[in-house]
């Protein structure tokens, strides 16, 4: 009985593996490894259908925890009694929160995927492996969802990353937690169990602990319930990319400068939009504007969108700076959206003009 769940979980993965590539087999990948449930079955279900050759652990030392160093070396360790390559860094999560301005858990994700994509880089591979799992897209979406996020929460999180997160790839979705620890109890394997998991201060933790268990109550199987509406709205977010590029041809010049790029609209075109095309529109060129100096400023599009939306609607002349370095003017009969007044004017002291 035990063999054959263990034959049904390997299926189960290697057929979500030939969804996000189909010549998978033949690539090379570097897993995000904690040592946890989630990472620890992914490195060994990667190392059950690969050469390890093909395959690199990296651990990211966050500095939060006292016992953070002992707690990577112990992933290390795990790494390597499977015979996979392992490396590590440590990166001041807290530090850097204070420095960017970042709630801790965001610091953590921006230390982690810079690490990952760095060391992809520098290695040559294919794809980062992470370990998200059916119950991480319920997490996700429900705590989107009570930060007042847009309809794009509903999609959850994608088997394969798309744009700036095209390398990254998570074949564990269609698994929950329990399965998980299911598959590494049968396996013989123990994972290593992470304190700040449990710790409530953390929003997603709220969720994990409270939120979920509730909503067992509803419904037990509610992990496969918001896999699908993830599905769902995936659905519907392609289609709004496609409609997006489609607006941007229409309407949308792009343009760089000394401080970074913005975007032209034509503001006659742009106002005969419906209002959720308007919303869409204005997010994706926030998101699109670069800053000379500033990597992946975090913003919410949401909020900035909200605001540019009513600056067009009061008509008026000049500009407003918005969250997130960003800012829109109106010139003329187009509408410039790109880098805040700060970087304008740094950027004109040095000899350049907008």
């Amino acid at each position: 009985m035990d063999n054959k769940l263990l034959d049904t979980i390997g299926a189960q993965f290697t057929e979500a593996m030939d969804a996000i590539d189909p010549n998978w087999k033949s690539r090379s990948f570097l897993v995000a490894f904690s040592g946890g449930a989630d990472s620890l079955a992914l490195l060994d279900l990667l190392r059950s259908h690969l050469d390890p050759g093909q395959i690199l652990a990296a651990c990211l030392d966050h500095g939060i925890r006292e016992d953070s160093k002992e707690q990577t070396e112990r992933a290390l360790k795990l790494a390597f009694e499977l015979d996979v390559e392992a490396i590590s860094s440590r990166i001041d999560v807290p530090h850097l929160a204070h420095v960017r301005k970042l709630g801790l858990e965001e610091a953590g994700r921006v230390a982690r995927y810079g690490f990952l994509e760095e060391i992809r880089a520098q290695r040559g591979l294919d794809y980062i492996v992470t370990g998200h799992q059916g119950s991480d897209v319920a997490e996700t979406i429900i705590y989107k969802l009570s930060k007042g996020a847009g309809p794009g929460a509903l999609a959850g999180i994608r088997p394969k990353g798309k744009g700036t997160l095209a390398s990254f790839i998570r074949p564990l979705l269609s698994f929950s937690a329990q399965e998980i620890r299911k598959y590494l109890s049968l396996r013989g394997l123990t994972y290593l169990e992470d304190e700040t998991n449990r710790d409530l201060k953390y929003g997603r933790n709220q969720v994990r602990h409270k939120v979920m268990k509730n909503l067992e109550g509803i419904n037990p199987r509610y992990v496969e319930a918001f896999l699908r509406a993830s599905t769902l709205a995936q659905g519907e977010e392609d289609l709004w990319e496609w409609r997006l590029a489609e607006l941007m041809e229409q309407m949308v010049l792009a343009r760089t400068h000394a401080a970074g790029s913005y975007f032209l609209l034509e503001e006659e075109k742009f106002l005969l939009l419906h209002l959720a095309e308007k919303r869409r529109l204005v997010g994706k060129l926030l998101r699109d504007v670069t800053i000379k100096g500033i990597i992946n400023s975090p913003f919410s599009s949401l909020k900035g969108a909200e605001l540019a939306l009513g600056f067009i609607d009061l008509k008026k002349k000049g500009g407003l700076d918005l969250p997130g370095g960003r800012r829109i003017a109106r010139r003329g009969v187009t509408l410039s959206i790109g880098p805040a007044s700060r970087y304008l004017l740094a950027s004109c002291q040095k000899g350049s003009a907008l």
